[in-house]
């Protein structure tokens, strides 16, 4: 159970418990406590509504089992509450009771609620402070916003003379790489991406970028690429007038329909579109000298082995800074129109008066995050002395960059935090989760004077599922 100034992190797996276990401490903390009203004083963050309102509808519901139980003394939970809770049964039936009662009689104090949820309630308090409209409005849905700002971009073509050049080079650059003209969902989607927490860095540099300065890196981009794949038709045609100038047939070379002269005569017949790249058995062919090895070669092929090598590796090098410019150039368009899009969604806003949820963290970040903690409680009207944040690995940099102030007040007054998480569940990065928070803080647990506690069990799955995995990855792992 939680003591008080600890600062605890739950490692926990899907299936092990996690809900459970943070129900069961939030009520330690509540019946430990003199008060009735100390739910007051709780903070839980969640990341979706429904997570939130089941965290909500557990705490009631185990308050209101236990508050009906006609045998406290014979209820397993309850004895379990107060063997480690050093309570007697009946003293925690009546406690809960009394709590239920409470909570229900002051819901909206029950601070149990999304990230997004709680920073929408510290701008309300600083709306005037930053700037705000008192009845701004808060866009939820993104997209449909940015796919707005997108269309408005596009309905000035015609009137604005730079960017209509802009488009239109766009235009003739995508259909000379046999894509669509029309770039709407691609710069659709990249603002939608660009614009969450992990790349906020980086956009605040895009907006330093004019149009122009885009413009001419795009076309320098797009020079590099043309001289990379010119350079690999050159290689290719280097290669067979290497064997030409030695007297050599392709047809004593090994593997002429797959091997290394396919690979160099798709170079010399590259159209330049997509890439060409080497296959495994081609690079196994060069490295580990299968050319020689796989046919009888006279000693003059032999010869000029080490110069085919030396045309391999030059066309791997020109492909390797091809995967990069190109991956740039998938997105360059879009991108160097960020700004404009930018400009277009500022206008939409403002008309509408709305806030993107998106935005929270950042204005938070710029405005807030430097005040004192008393300042903060004194305007959202509540001190928080217990901090609960369940998937911490979907956190973002800047959320709990955001929440230190309080956090840190926490620890300063040995208040309690606890973070329940699993950063294997992080793989989707849900905006902008960042599972090397958690990584680090379990790293750093001496240092930082933090409990960390493994929940190992996993009670969803059947033990032989579990047991097979366990063996199947033991197994696999030392082979990667």
């Amino acid at each position: 159970m939680l003591q008080a100034g600890d600062f605890k992190i739950y490692n926990a797996s899907a299936g092990a418990g996690k809900t459970y276990t943070l129900v069961k401490e939030f009520l330690s903390l509540l019946l430990t406590n003199e008060s009735d009203y100390h739910f007051e004083h709780i903070l839980a963050i969640t990341f979706t509504n429904k997570a939130a309102g089941e965290m909500k509808e557990r705490i009631i519901k185990t308050l209101e089992e236990i508050a009906l139980s006609t045998h406290p003394k014979e209820d397993r939970y309850i004895l379990e509450l107060a063997s480690e809770l050093n309570m007697k049964p009946e003293i925690i039936k009546t406690k809960s009771h009394n709590i239920l009662i409470a909570i229900l009689h002051n819901y909206s104090k029950f601070s149990i609620s999304t990230i997004d949820k709680f920073n929408l309630r510290l701008m309300k308090s600083f709306a005037q402070d930053l700037g705000l409209s008192m009845n701004f409005d808060v866009e939820m849905n993104t997209t449909e916003i940015i796919n707005e700002s997108v269309d408005l971009l596009y309905s000035k073509i015609g009137e604005d003379e730079k960017l209509t050049q802009t488009m239109i080079r766009i235009a003739w650059d995508n259909m000379d790489e046999n894509k669509s003209w029309d770039i709407r969902k691609t710069l659709s989607s990249d603002t939608n991406d660009i614009s969450n927490d992990r790349h906020l860095q980086d956009l605040e540099k895009l907006k330093n970028i004019s149009l122009d300065e885009f413009i001419r890196y795009r076309k320098v981009i797009f020079d590099d690429i043309k001289t990379l794949k010119d350079g690999l038709i050159t290689i290719g045609n280097e290669f067979f007038e290497l064997l030409a100038n030695n007297g050599i047939s392709v047809n004593e070379l090994p593997g002429k329909s797959r091997g290394i002269a396919a690979f160099f005569q798709k170079l010399k017949n590259f159209d330049g579109f997509g890439l060409i790249l080497p296959t495994d058995p081609n690079k196994r062919a060069i490295n580990d000298n299968e050319f020689l090895a796989t046919k009888n070669l006279n000693s003059v092929a032999e010869s000029i082995f080490p110069e085919v090598k030396s045309l391999f590796e030059k066309a791997a090098k020109i492909n390797d800074n091809l995967i990069l410019l190109t991956s740039i150039q998938k997105n360059i368009s879009s991108i160097s129109l960020i700004n404009e899009v930018e400009k277009s969604l500022d206008s939409i806003k403002k008309d509408s008066n709305v806030l993107l949820i998106n935005e929270f963290n950042t204005i938070i970040s710029k405005n807030l995050q430097n005040q004192p903690a008393n300042f903060i409680y004194e305007r959202i009207g509540s001190r928080y002395n217990h901090y609960f944040i369940d998937e911490f690995q979907d956190t973002s940099t800047l959320q709990w960059n955001n929440l230190n102030p309080l956090v840190e007040n926490a620890r300063a007054q040995s208040d309690t935090i606890m973070l329940v998480g699993d950063a294997k569940q992080s793989i989707y990065r849900w905006r902008g989760g960042n599972p090397e928070q958690m990584i680090d803080l379990i790293e750093r647990k001496a240092e930082e004077k933090i409990i960390v506690e493994e929940l190992e069990k996993n009670w969803r799955s059947h033990e032989n599922i579990i047991q097979f995995n366990n063996e199947l990855y033991s197994f696999i792992a030392p082979q990667m």
